[in-house]
């Protein structure tokens, strides 16, 4: 297999979503150690005999297969098979990673480009800062919701405000209405009809509701 890259890669090139970055996170992991030279890995659960739950693409990263293959993408190269893989001069064509199905054992194989350099101090800034955005996204969604609830609640009191039996607003009855009850029984009929008369002339030559007030009822009644 021969790798070759004309100029070190930078990985902040390749990483420009969020998910992109925990996908090359998570490859950073399984590259530690005795693995740095290559390892199998399941895209999602499966009845293979190699298969352990938890194990898998989709379930450590929490994304569909397809997610994963389209932001796998983005930094490695996927080869059909093995054959393929091996016939190519530069199977990485220029990416930090690459990946070929394994058609007789039924995996997939990764590999970390050994030629191109990526700088740790990158890939660390790199990770941090999609940490730091994955964080903030939480939050802003967590603001969202608090906004919401209490915007909600806010509806819920003013609606039973505005419904609540206390909150209802008498109406004043006009002024012949008021004058003529229980309370003005023992007014004559005559002056019973200076009212009315008194009243309608109010309505034609003023109009509006300034008639119903009490100052103006007190005077009118005292003036009779």
């Amino acid at each position: 297999m021969t790798a070759a890259v004309s100029q070190p890669i930078d990985i902040n090139t390749f990483c420009k979503k969020t998910t992109t970055k925990l996908v090359v996170q998570h490859l950073e992991y399984w590259f530690r150690g005795k693995k740095k030279n290559g390892f199998f890995k399941f895209s999602a659960p499966c009845n293979h005999k190699l298969y352990r739950e938890g194990d898998s693409w989709t379930e450590e990263l929490g994304i569909s297969k397809s997610s994963f293959k389209r932001h796998f993408d983005f930094v490695g190269t996927r080869w059909p098979s093995k054959t393929s893989f091996e016939e190519s001069k530069d199977p990485f064509l220029g990416k930090p990673y690459t990946c070929y199905y394994d058609r007789k054992e039924n995996v997939t194989r990764y590999f970390k480009n050994p030629t191109g350099s990526i700088s740790s101090k990158s890939m660390t800034l790199s990770l941090l800062k999609a940490e730091k955005e994955t964080m903030k996204d939480q939050v802003s969604i967590k603001l969202s919701k608090k906004q919401s609830f209490k915007k909600n609640v806010r509806t819920d009191i003013n609606s039973t405000k505005t419904n609540s039996p206390s909150r209802i607003v008498k109406k004043t009855p006009p002024l012949y209405t008021r004058l003529t009850t229980d309370k003005y029984s023992y007014l004559s009929k005559e002056t019973e009809k200076k009212l009315e008369e008194v009243q309608n002339i109010w309505k034609k030559e003023v109009g509006g509701t300034t008639y119903t007030s009490q100052a103006f009822l007190k005077n009118l009644f005292n003036g009779l």
